[in-house]
Formats: structure tokens, C-alpha cells, sequence
């Protein structure tokens, strides 16, 4: 079922897509809205306009909540998921490159990661009590570390070996 405005352009549209999909999509000027819901309960939300940014929202059903802002011209997005396990993931990239990353709950080990071209930022709480920070990327970097015992090691790698490493209580 399509609705024309006064040009004669779509403006609404009621579909039914495949697997009985019901979607109603609004346009106008090159920006749209869609509303659906997917088997299982999915829900979606989407709105983008003609210079090719957008946001998406799903959930519902069995698979994961998310949110997506995303910016095409510029190359950016940010993603953020709410796993079913309490769990929430956000992602932040440039083009190919994530740039920002967190993870937390769900009884996970939460951890941070920050990433530039030549640097790197990693701040962990792993499984069995053990913290990381670590700053650098490929095989130079500084890392420190906290043991569940109390137990820490300050160590600054360069290529792959202990450029000088302390550790103690």
C-alpha cells in the first residue's frame, strides 16, 4: 500500500516483506524512517537521509538489543549491544578502524580499549582477580598488571622481549 504526495513522490509505504515482515516505511527529500517487526518479536527502527547518515534499533525475540549511529560520508560509527546475559558492548570505529571499545556485565570481565593509528590504550579487569593496563601497540609496549594475590609487575616489552620488567607485593 503507497501513499503519494502532491509531486507524485512515495511517501508512506505499508509492505509485508518476506516471512510476513510488516514494514511501513515514510520518505521524503531523500530521508526515510522504517518501522518493522521480524519473526520472533524483532523489532526495528531506522531513520537515514540523502547524506547517508543513519540510526538503526533492534531488539526483541532472541537475539541482542542494539543501537547504531553511523555516518557513511564521514566513515564513523558507534554500536552499542545489550546482550541477553546483562552484558553491554560499545564499539566506536572510523572506517575500518575501531577506535573505542568497551565491554561490561553479565558477570564478564570487563575491559576498555582505545586505539590510534601508532597507540594504543588497553585497560582490562580479566577472570581470577587480575587487572591490565597496557599502552602501546604491536611488539613495544608497557604494561601493568595486578595479581588477585596482591601481587603487581610493571614491564616495558620492545620487541617482543622484557626491555626491563619489576614485580613484586
Amino acid at each position: 500500500f503507497t501513499v503519494f504526495d502532491s509531486k507524485g513522490e512515495a511517501a508512506a509505504v505499508l509492505a509485508i516483506g518476506s516471512d510476513d515482515f510488516p514494514m511501513l516505511t515514510i520518505s521524503r527529500e531523500g530521508s526515510s524512517a522504517i518501522v518493522g517487526i521480524a519473526t520472533g518479536g524483532k523489532g526495528l527502527l531506522a531513520l537515514s537521509d540523502k547524506a547517508g547518515q543513519f540510526f538503526t534499533v533492534t531488539g526483541g525475540g532472541d537475539d541482542p538489543s542494539s543501537i547504531m549511529l553511523n555516518n557513511n560520508q564521514a566513515g564513523t560509527g558507534i554500536m552499542l549491544t545489550g546482550l541477553k546475559d546483562g552484558t553491554m558492548q560499545l564499539a566506536m570505529k572510523q572506517k575500518d578502524d575501531l577506535l573505542a571499545f568497551l565491554l561490561a556485565g553479565g558477570g564478564n570481565p570487563t575491559a576498555f580499549q582505545m586505539d590510534n593509528t601508532d597507540s594504543s590504550v588497553k585497560l582490562q579487569a580479566q577472570d581470577g582477580g587480575v587487572s591490565l593496563m597496557q599502552l602501546g601497540v604491536g611488539d613495544d609496549y608497557a604494561r601493568v598488571m595486578r595479581n588477585k594475590d596482591g601481587s603487581s609487575e610493571f614491564a616495558i616489552v620492545k620487541k617482543k622481549s622484557y626491555a626491563w620488567k619489576e614485580s613484586g607485593k
